[in-house]
């Protein structure tokens, strides 16, 4: 069985990349501490991939603690953790961390009138 829950807090800013075949995958690294000793950090690579990906990249900032669950692909040389379901474990103002949304929505503006008819 192949499956990895961990928790953590995201060393940098989400990066997304497009894939040769067009589809979209979110990269980041969370630092884990260890249970038995706080010197003791692992840094572990994550993905991101499905149609999650424009949300996460809103919404996860460098410092956030995450909880991140999925499993662990190899490659040569190297391993990452694939995950389509990120939970939050930290307030977006938590010890100072904010985020700067990298999108605006455009304001809505409000008219009386409808554009079309009922």
């Amino acid at each position: 069985m192949n499956h990895a829950n961990l928790i953590g807090r995201l060393t940098k800013e989400p990066n997304i990349k497009c894939k040769e075949d067009g589809n979209y995958v979110l990269y980041f690294d969370i630092a884990i501490e260890s249970q038995y000793s706080k010197n003791m950090v692992s840094y572990v690579p994550i993905e991101v991939n499905g149609k999650l990906v424009e949300r996460y990249s809103c919404e996860l900032f460098k410092g956030q603690l995450v909880a991140i669950e999925g499993y662990i692909k190899a490659y040569k040389g190297y391993f990452r953790v694939s995950t389509n379901y990120i939970r939050y474990l930290s307030k977006n103002n938590e010890k100072g961390f904010e985020k700067d949304l990298k999108y605006t929505p455009e304001p809505i503006e409000e008219n009386d009138e409808i554009p079309f008819k009922l």
